[in-house]
């Protein structure tokens, strides 16, 4: 079954992104995010999107647009099978084509979860964010990201020792 829906939309193609975390129900690979770009109208443009597709886990996706690039970024929770680490990776999706970018690792940890994103029109860039575990408590991470995809920059906290991803 299909669950995680995020969805974009880009002012210069006039399309919008939706992708959703592929859990299982006989797909193969069973944990990866697909994607579907959308007209205006409600119409499917293509076929859909394999956003990911291998023997790792990948779910909680995010998406941003950029109108500069026309493209969307999308930045999703990734475990390394079978023993991890686990990662926040990003990838761009061409928004006339669906083309999809390469993989960017954005940061590697033992628990890293929920990424949100945000575009910048003023830097051009993104701005990843994600909850990050460690003993008994966790930190909001973030990274910017440029808008071809590639990472700027170190990570950096901006909300420390927080309970839980799932408590905001």
């Amino acid at each position: 079954p299909e669950r995680g829906a995020s969805v974009a939309y880009s002012t210069v193609s006039q399309r919008f992104l939706v992708v959703y975390h592929q859990y299982g129900g006989g797909a193969v690979p069973a944990n990866d995010l697909r994607g579907q770009l959308v007209s205006i109208s409600g119409q499917l443009v293509g076929a859909p999107i394999n956003v990911t597709f291998d023997n790792h886990f990948q779910g909680e996706a995010g998406i941003s647009y950029s109108p500069v690039t026309n493209q969307f970024l999308v930045a999703y929770r990734h475990f390394y099978e079978p023993a991890g680490p686990a990662t926040i990776q990003s990838r761009t999706v061409n928004a006339d084509t669906g083309a999809i970018g390469t993989a960017v690792d954005l940061v590697a940890a033992t628990s890293t979860n929920s990424p949100e994103i945000a575009f910048n029109s003023l830097t051009s860039q993104f701005l990843v964010g994600w909850w990050q575990g460690k003993p008994g408590s966790g930190d909001y991470l973030a990274r910017f990201v440029n808008g071809d995809g590639s990472a700027a920059g170190n990570a950096f906290p901006f909300v420390v020792n927080y309970g839980g991803y799932d408590s905001l």
